[in-house]
């Protein structure tokens, strides 16, 4: 008999801190079952080795140069739909893991987390297990909050960061008029009179990162 031979799962790990990177790459390469593909340190990177690489599972840090890792996980996942996506980050709060979960991430793991830690993340992964718990700590605001499609989230999430509506439509490719509407039915889903009680509601619930 011909022993069965268990697929190489391919990985690419995201992070513009270069050492943590390459030092994390070469810990999975070296783990039986593995493939730890060149590391890249931005999303538009990463989505060219995923569209010619085809990784199984994508291993993306939060913070990154120009485009963070919440939304990086949309755009590869508009590349491929098939890929997994692991988040790492020094930032472990509830709102931040709520978010990556509803970008489509299957696991959230604190920078800290052994080498062990991460390759069984990226094993669940792979098998269809999600490694995150958006369900702790539900209020009346989370369940308000969580009732926002992914754009609504995508939109309230900049408003959080700052930006005004010219600057969002543009980052998301969307008209202003656009933009304004999404605005309207975000308060309208938090019962809020304005964005900032919109953004407050939001950190509240554990939707949002905490302000920092």
């Amino acid at each position: 008999m011909t022993a069965t031979m268990t697929p190489t799962l391919k990985v690419l790990v995201i992070d513009d801190h270069r050492s943590y990177a390459e030092a994390l790459s070469l810990a999975i390469s070296i783990e039986d079952g593995f493939e730890a593909l060149p590391s890249v340190p931005d999303v538009e990177s990463a989505i060219q080795k995923v569209l010619t690489e085809r990784p199984d599972v994508v291993v993306i840090d939060w913070q990154l140069p120009l485009v963070d890792g919440v939304e990086g996980i949309r755009r590869i996942l508009v590349a491929d739909p098939k890929v997994k996506l692991v988040m790492i980050t020094g930032h472990a709060d509830s709102g931040l893991r709520k978010l990556a979960a509803l970008a489509g991430a299957s696991a959230f793991l604190a920078k800290e987390s052994s080498i062990t830690e991460i390759v069984q993340a990226v094993r669940d992964a792979v098998n269809g297990e999600a490694y995150i718990d958006i369900t702790s700590d539900v209020t009346e605001e989370t369940v308000s909050a969580l009732s926002l499609t992914p754009r609504e989230i995508e939109v309230l999430y900049l408003l959080a960061k700052g930006r005004d509506t010219p600057t969002i439509a543009s980052a998301l490719f969307l008209s202003v008029h656009t933009v304004r509407g999404y605005v309207k039915e975000v308060l309208r889903k938090l019962g809020a009179h304005s964005q900032l009680e919109a953004v407050a509601i939001a950190r509240r619930a554990g939707l949002l990162p905490d302000a920092s």
